[in-house]
């Protein structure tokens, strides 16, 4: 299993990388936009830039999957609820070992080197 905590522009890679392997990609998203800006406003002293944070959800939560990519999406869920999901979900899966692939494009990522794109 291979996980990120942003949807990275480098998480495309994966598939590359990994062919051949048993492998497969968790992204966590959260379709609730006021869960996601209530978790920023309190987080004390971290990013807080809502303009981006709107724009790196919608572009995050509208990705197309890649291969052996599963979505989860934890809006108005527990930590508990989340974990279960995923565990539930990597019992229930078998990942692709040989497939083609062709990388999306890097606009439909998020990256911090490319934060000033979505602004």
């Amino acid at each position: 299993m291979v996980c990120s905590d942003l949807d990275d522009l480098r998480v495309r890679d994966i598939p590359e990388a990994f062919l051949g392997f048993d492998f497969v990609i968790l992204r966590l998203i959260c379709s609730d936009y006021r869960q996601n800006y209530e978790r920023m406003k309190n987080r004390g002293d971290g990013l807080i830039d809502f303009e981006l944070l709107e724009k790196m959800s919608q572009k995050i939560t509208n990705r197309p999957r890649m291969v052996n990519e599963y979505v989860i999406d934890v809006a108005g869920k527990t930590p508990e609820q989340v974990f279960s999901e995923a565990v539930g979900l990597l019992d229930a899966v078998e990942a692709l070992r040989e497939y083609e692939y062709e990388k999306q494009p890097r606009e439909m990522f998020y990256s911090w080197v490319f934060a000033n794109e979505l602004r």
